[in-house]
């Protein structure tokens, strides 16, 4: 598997960009933001991550937000997220907080990203009910809250 910087229209990810974050408008906000990675396998597009700056995050701390990542379903289990998360690591300043949200209702995800070394740090209340047009559902249950995890980028 190869991941790399991509420079070129993001949209043309939409489609896997939209597993992970049902809105089109919420994607918007953010795609022509920060750096974009692209994970590929024998040229197959195995899975994209859209990283953004943020200035005040929580109490004050900003550092760099993981606003999407999405893997192909052929490839999921595999390691690509993962591969993926270490990839934009190397991409964000030493030291750096680096943030990622996900909604209350979604186990699998909170699981994940503390896997990957995040750890809770607040609740936004509400947000996916205040910014969503429709309820969106992971495995039968409403997401109400977003939960943001944070970890140090304390690579070498």
């Amino acid at each position: 598997m190869v991941i790399k910087q991509y420079t070129g229209n993001r949209r043309q990810y939409l489609p896997l960009l939209l597993e992970a974050d049902p809105s089109e408008e919420m994607i918007n906000r953010y795609l022509d933001q920060g750096f974009f990675l692209v994970a590929e396998e024998n040229v197959a597009v195995a899975g994209v991550a859209c990283v953004v700056p943020v200035e005040n995050m929580f109490q004050g701390l900003g550092g760099w937000e993981l606003k999407n990542i999405s893997v192909a379903e052929p490839f999921q289990r595999r390691g690509v997220g993962s591969a993926l998360i270490a990839a934009s690591q190397e991409n964000i300043p030493r030291w750096a907080a680096f943030w990622v949200g996900t909604a209350d209702g979604s186990a699998a995800a909170l699981a994940f990203y503390q896997r990957n070394g995040f750890g809770v740090s607040h609740v936004v209340k509400d947000f996916f009910t205040k910014n969503y047009p429709e309820p969106i559902y992971d495995a039968g249950i409403l997401c109400r809250d977003m939960v943001y995890l944070c970890k140090i980028n304390s690579r070498p």
